[in-house]
Parts: structure tokens; C-alpha cells; sequence
């Protein structure tokens, strides 16, 4: 189901709590809203919708991916970029990785180990703050 979207800065900035197998549903409420956002948004976390579990999504271009309490395990290359957010007005700068690797369960609540570089990585780097309550 397609969700509002929090733009309440102390929500915002609430650490999000693990995730559980009975949280799986708040993926399909984060896969439908995305879509939903998609000519603007390329990411998402649980509380950008009022949920505060750690699952976050990503779009790759023609599919999207759930990460279930994803945790970055090793980062390369530090960068100052500029991102915008769905649940911010503005552009804000920060600091990034070009390179990351993630632990994180999938759909299945299999667990994953991956490394992901350039923009997918900072994808998931921004999504992560989300849910640790920083805010870009």
C-alpha cells in the first residue's frame, strides 16, 4: 500500500528498531511507495513512512531491492557530495563512500553480504542514516 510520506524531523531523528520476520509487510508498504515516488526518489527507509523498523529499499532501474536490517560492515574511498530527500525540503552535503559492503536480510530474511560501489552505494548509505535517526 502506498504510504505518506514523514517529513516530522523528530520522527525523523529516531534510531529505527530491528526488524523481525512479522515486520516482513512493511516491505511491500516501502516497494509500493517507492514505485509510487519513482520519477523522484531512488531510495527508502521504513520511517520515511511512520515505521520505525530498520528495512530499507533501493531502486536498481528496473528492480528494486529490500534490505532488512542492513548493517555497512567496510567503506573505501570517503567523498562530499550533495543529496536531496523526499522527507527534507533542500539539498544538503555530506560525507560518502565509493565503495561499501552490507550485511543485511533479504525478503527471505536470508542473510546477505555484498559490496556495492558509485551511486547504489551511496543510495544505501543515505537510506542507512534513516534509520539511524541522522539526518542529512
Amino acid at each position: 500500500m502506498i504510504k505518506p510520506i514523514v517529513k516530522d524531523t523528530i520522527l525523523l531523528a529516531k534510531k529505527s528498531e530491528i526488524a523481525t520476520k512479522e515486520d516482513l509487510y512493511i516491505v511491500t508498504d516501502l516497494l509500493d511507495t517507492l514505485k509510487h515516488y519513482q520519477d523522484r526518489c531512488i531510495g527508502m527507509a521504513a520511517n520515511m513512512i511512520g515505521i520505525n523498523k530498520r528495512i530499507i529499499v533501493i531502486s536498481l532501474g528496473i528492480i528494486n531491492i529490500p534490505m532488512i536490517n542492513p548493517k555497512i560492515v567496510s567503506k573505501k574511498r570517503p567523498y562530499k557530495t550533495v543529496e536531496g530527500c523526499l522527507s527534507l525540503i533542500g539539498e544538503r552535503e555530506c560525507t560518502r563512500y565509493e565503495e561499501i559492503e552490507v550485511e543485511y536480510y533479504d525478503i527471505n530474511f536470508k542473510k546477505q553480504k555484498n559490496i556495492y560501489k558509485d551511486l547504489i552505494a551511496e543510495i544505501i548509505q543515505h537510506e542507512i542514516d534513516h534509520i539511524e535517526g541522522i539526518i542529512i
